[in-house]
Parts: structure tokens; C-alpha cells; sequence
């Protein structure tokens, strides 16, 4: 399972796990850490030992067992629990009866261990094409749409400024003519009448001014900017995307017919009250009067959501680039989403080999932590004169095999006395 080769430098992928947003149009900061060369969960995690480098070997104490009588180097997975059965942080861990806590520490070693050769750069290119095609797809399902809305931009722009020309020398007519009706029909009642049809119907604009529906442009002028969205965040983040959208579709493009639509509205309304007045029977003059009132306020609301043009505009290109904005968002969430789930896959296929080689994994992995040395007989070979005395003996000079000789002028002597005495019996 051992492979030589050098741990290839990682590059930081644009789908890591960083929220999107934030900054304007500006991307994020990739991170320091992390990109293909990690999935996802583990930024930040740098091998102690290089995928090219060799450990180590384990220095065994005591007769080759480990802490605690264990057998092997300590097992890091498990580093940071205490005999109390508490982490390093002093929480106590999920689980019983020495399970690993729920968040273990990430290991200072390559997964499969044994694998000095980083090969996870194929999964990370394959993620990162997930990624872009997850991404692509996202911006080609509404690229007809923000297409659409790009026309209609244009068109909404000319259109309003033709329709509020028209219009504001017909409502200056029409300011004059209900001035004259609220004049008439106020006449109709005593004091007492006319004030209590006054406040009765301050009250009623009382209620609808506590609906803010109708009033400003219906786009934020924020835009997202300052925000940031992660993958677990898009369900919220498209729900304010197309709320903004349903704004620019439904009613700001519409806004140019529906201004023309007021002003002829508000013409039919002032023409059937001044009918009424002529009428014979009239009908109530408190009625009379506030269908009057009810044209006035009509008039002072016949612009809308927009006091110019300038501020029409203003809301109309915030909601383009707004919809435009938080697609692009959508787009880059979805990548993220897509590079993230097949970093997950891999990092399950991997560990389901471990499982299922754990033994061969075990094995292979002892080579690189504990090397075998060289074979029997070819270490310490030196001066085999110098062992000619007998196994562990030095040899003795001028002696046998097993016994201490003698040697230099008490040698000598020891020999001229033993041939000395051996001769005497034989002259005798």
C-alpha cells in the first residue's frame, strides 16, 4: 500500500466551505488552509509527517509495549481524553464506555496511513467539475429570465418617463375640478357634520397607513451588501431573491400601465361625482362629501411608490441588479453544495476500505512506523581474528582454547622453569 512521492502543493478551491457574499461584488477570501487537498471539515489540518516523508520509527519502551501496558504507538484518534473520561476541553464526551468523543481530533496522518503518496487530488478535480457543472446549471435555469428582465428594464425606463409626462398635465386639471367637489359637497352638511366626516375618515387613512405595501420602492437598497450566505442558508437566501423579483416583475415594470390606469381612473371617478351633484334626487350629502374627500386623497397618492422619475429609476435598476446579485449567490451556493456532498462520497469510499482492509492496512502501515533491520549475520562482522579464542572469549596467546595464558618475559620464564623440571628426573 506504500508509495513514495511528494505531497503536491494544494490549491484553495473556489466551492471550500467560506460563506458567499459579504463584500459588494466582490468574491470571498479563500481560506489559508484547506482546498482540494482537504475535504471538507478538515481545513486547517496539515499532516505532522508529509505524504512523502517517512515517520519516524517508534522508540519501544519496556519490552515493546506501549503506555498504560498497551501495545503499539499510542493510537491519536483518542488523544485529548483523560482517565476521567473527559476531553482536553474538560467536556464530557458523547458516547460510553471509552468511545471516542463525537468530534475527534483530526489525525496528524495521512488517510489510509500507510499511503505516503496524496492521491486525493483526483477526487478534489473531480468535485470541482460537480461543482462548476452544479453552478452552470443554476445560472442557465434563470438565464432566460434575468434576460428577460434586462429588456424589460429598458423598456420600463422609457415608458414611465412618456406615461408621467402625459399624465401630470391631466392630474393638475383634476386637482382643480375636486377642489371645487370637496368645496360643494361640504356645503351640503352644518359644521358638526362635516367634522365628524372629517375625523371619521382620518381614521380610516389611519389603517392604511400602517401598511407600508404601497409606499417607497419595494427593493432593499441594501442589495446583500454586508451579507453572507452559506449552503445551509439557500432556502432563506432564494425566498428573498425571488421576493425581490415578484417586486421588479409584478410591479415595477408594471408601473408605467399602472400610472396611466390611475389617472384615467381618477378622470372617471371626478366626472360620475360631478354627475351626482347634479343629480335630482342627490343622494346623501355626507356621502357626497366623502366620495369627495376619497377623490382628494386619490389625487395626493396618483404617483404611487415614486415622488420623480429619478426615483422610479433608482428602485427599477436596484431591482435588476438586486435579482442579478443574489442568482449569482444561488449559483456559487449551489457549486458549493454539489463539491461538498462528492467530498463526502469520497471521503465515505475511503473509509469504507479501511474497514474492509483494516488487517492489510494495520500491517502495511507497522512497515513505515517500525522498519525491520538488517538480517541475522551481516551486522558486526569487524575482526573475526579477534573471536578466535572461542565464542564471547578473547583468545588467549600461546595457550588453548577456554584458558588464560600468559605472556611477554613471565611467558618465558614459566617456560624455562616447566622445561627445566622436566628435564632433572630424566638426568637423575
Amino acid at each position: 500500500m506504500s508509495t513514495s512521492g511528494s505531497n503536491p502543493a494544494s490549491s484553495s478551491s473556489r466551492y471550500d466551505s467560506s460563506p458567499v457574499g459579504g463584500g459588494g461584488s466582490e468574491p470571498p477570501s479563500p481560506p489559508d488552509q484547506g482546498g482540494y487537498g482537504q475535504a471538507p471539515g478538515d481545513e486547517g489540518t496539515t499532516p505532522a509527517e508529509g505524504y512523502g516523508q517517512t515517520a519516524p520509527p517508534e522508540t519501544p519502551s519496556g519490552g515493546g509495549e506501549g503506555q498504560e501496558g498497551g501495545y503499539g504507538p499510542p493510537d491519536d484518534t483518542y488523544e485529548g481524553q483523560d482517565p476521567g473520561g473527559q476531553g482536553a476541553s474538560g467536556q464530557e464526551p458523547s458516547g460510553s464506555g471509552g468511545a471516542p468523543p463525537s468530534n475527534p481530533p483530526a489525525p496528524s496522518h495521512p488517510c489510509p496511513p500507510s499511503m505516503t503518496c496524496d492521491t486525493r487530488g483526483i477526487d478534489d478535480l473531480e468535485c470541482e467539475t460537480k461543482g462548476v457543472e452544479a453552478e452552470s446549471k443554476e445560472l442557465a435555469d434563470v438565464a432566460t429570465a434575468l434576460e428577460g428582465r434586462r429588456t424589460a428594464f429598458e423598456t420600463a425606463r422609457a415608458e414611465y418617463t412618456t406615461a408621467r409626462d402625459k399624465a401630470a398635465q391631466t392630474i393638475k386639471d383634476l386637482n382643480r375640478k375636486v377642489d371645487d367637489l370637496l368645496q360643494d359637497t361640504r356645503c351640503l352638511l352644518n359644521r358638526d357634520e362635516a367634522d365628524c366626516v372629517d375625523k371619521a375618515f382620518g381614521q380610516v387613512l389611519d389603517c392604511l397607513s400602517k401598511d407600508p405595501e404601497d409606499q417607497g420602492c419595494c427593493v432593499s437598497g441594501t442589495c446583500f451588501d454586508g451579507q453572507t450566505w452559506t449552503v445551509g442558508q439557500m432556502d432563506d437566501l432564494k425566498d428573498k431573491v425571488e421576493k425581490i423579483e415578484k417586486c421588479f416583475d409584478e410591479v415595477l415594470v408594471k408601473e408605467p400601465a399602472a400610472l396611466t390606469k390611475r389617472v384615467t381612473d381618477a378622470a372617471t371617478w371626478v366626472q360620475e361625482l360631478t354627475d351626482a351633484l347634479k343629480a335630482d334626487p342627490r343622494d346623501e350629502p355626507n356621502r357626497l362629501y366623502a366620495r369627495a374627500k376619497r377623490l382628494r386623497w386619490v389625487l395626493d397618492t396618483i404617483w404611487g411608490r415614486f415622488k420623480d422619475v429619478n426615483e422610479f429609476q433608482n428602485c427599477l435598476c436596484c431591482g435588476l441588479t438586486c435579482s442579478l446579485k443574489g442568482r449569482h449567490m444561488l449559483a456559487q451556493l449551489a457549486g458549493k453544495k454539489a463539491y461538498q456532498e462528492c467530498q463526502d462520497e469520497k471521503r465515505q469510499t475511503r473509509n469504507q476500505w479501511l474497514r474492509d482492509n483494516m488487517v492489510d492496512e494495520t500491517l502495511a502501515t507497522q512497515l513505515i512506523l517500525c522498519p525491520p533491520g538488517p538480517p541475522c549475520g551481516e551486522e558486526g562482522d569487524g575482526d573475526k581474528d579477534d573471536q578466535a579464542g572461542g565464542y564471547g572469549e578473547p583468545r588467549e596467546q600461546g595457550r588453548g582454547y577456554g584458558e588464560q595464558g600468559e605472556t611477554g618475559e613471565q611467558g618465558k620464564k614459566a617456560k624455562k622453569a616447566e622445561a627445566g623440571g622436566s628435564a632433572s628426573p630424566a638426568a637423575t
